[in-house]
């Protein structure tokens, strides 16, 4: 395994801190506490007791305590941590959330900022050890290009305290790196380095800025090794529909069935708009098959959308129909 291996957040086993809740559990486990500590109660006349409803009081509150205990684990693992507890997270590594647009205070109404989501700023978080190589892998090349208006105008090293280095980094005010939202980087000849970015905006292909300043940034003598070339280049879209007949057992609910499978199927598709991810046949039905369809008849696309390294799939538009199975 390389260390530029990044785990599939996803695909971690549940951790053990975080327990399993049940009201009933917790509220079996006080009553027999309750006749454990007064042996001559009659447990036939607990159920109609009012001492029943202070028990099931305390078990709702144990209960609400446990899921909170459960929220505050999860708040400081990489993998479920959110808005400000992951901005915390990334502290941690020296990355900092990026504002894609700074809104505007003095508008009627005012319109806020705009900061990248909590998955963009989670994936780059584990790339920020890659930061850290001189020797050019590739997980290094993808993580500068992610950051390549994060450059720094002046590095300090101190010593002040023995046995301690401190680093400071100074970033010039504002950068291009907020417009870049995937990169991948591999060699394509002996020496040859090609980098491929994709941006926020649109279909993905970046503007001619965003692509100078990235190529400016890894060309630089601090980022890339003497012996590589490097070649910046901007990610080539394939374009696809989504066309589908949604098979569902209730006809007057087929307005709320079509709105929950649009949700899905754009959630799918978004996170698939990504270099080099497959749009497939098997992940289009199993976003569309949202409660209340019982079959998805995909029209289109026909066939997986499966782009190369150099491409990007993006979706340019969704047309779903409904129809009442057995009509």
């Amino acid at each position: 395994m390389s260390r530029f291996d990044v785990i599939d957040l996803s695909s971690l086993q549940k951790p053990q801190v975080i327990e399993e809740l049940s009201y009933e559990a917790i509220l079996a486990a006080l009553k027999a506490d309750f006749l454990e500590r007064n042996e001559d109660y009659d447990a036939a006349f607990l159920e109609s007791d009012p001492a029943m409803k202070l028990l099931e009081t305390a078990a709702h509150r144990e209960l609400l305590i446990r899921q909170r205990e459960n929220d505050k684990a999860r708040s400081i693992m990489l993998a479920f941590a959110a808005g400000n507890n992951l901005d915390h997270i990334a502290a941690n590594y020296s990355v900092e959330r990026r504002l894609l647009s700074p809104g505007d205070p003095e508008a009627l109404p005012p319109i806020e900022p705009v900061y990248e989501d909590d998955a963009s700023l989670r994936r780059r978080v584990q790339l920020a050890p890659e930061a850290l190589s001189v020797a050019g892998p590739r997980g290094s090349y993808i993580f500068n290009a992610l950051s390549a208006g994060e450059i720094p105008t002046d590095i300090q090293v101190e010593t002040g305290v023995p046995g301690i280095v401190t680093i400071t980094y100074e970033f010039a005010e504002g950068g291009i790196a907020a417009n870049v939202k995937d990169a991948d980087a591999f060699r394509s000849a002996p020496g040859d380095v090609t980098v491929i970015v994709m941006a926020h905006e649109g279909d993905g292909v970046p503007d001619q800025a965003t692509l100078d300043a990235v190529e400016a940034h890894l060309t630089d003598e601090y980022v890339r090794p003497l012996c590589d070339t490097v070649f910046v280049l901007p990610v080539e879209i394939v374009t696809y529909t989504v066309d589908a007949v949604l098979e569902i057992t209730d006809g007057p609910e087929a307005p709320l069935i079509l709105a929950s499978a649009n949700a899905a199927v754009e959630k799918y598709i978004t996170g698939q708009h990504k270099i080099g991810r497959r749009v497939t046949e098997s992940g289009l039905k199993a976003a569309l098959t949202v409660a209340g369809v019982e079959k998805v008849r995909l029209n289109a696309p026909a066939v997986d959308v499966e782009p190369t390294r150099y491409q990007a799939a993006y979706c340019t538009g969704i047309t779903l129909t409904t129809e009442v199975a057995g009509d």
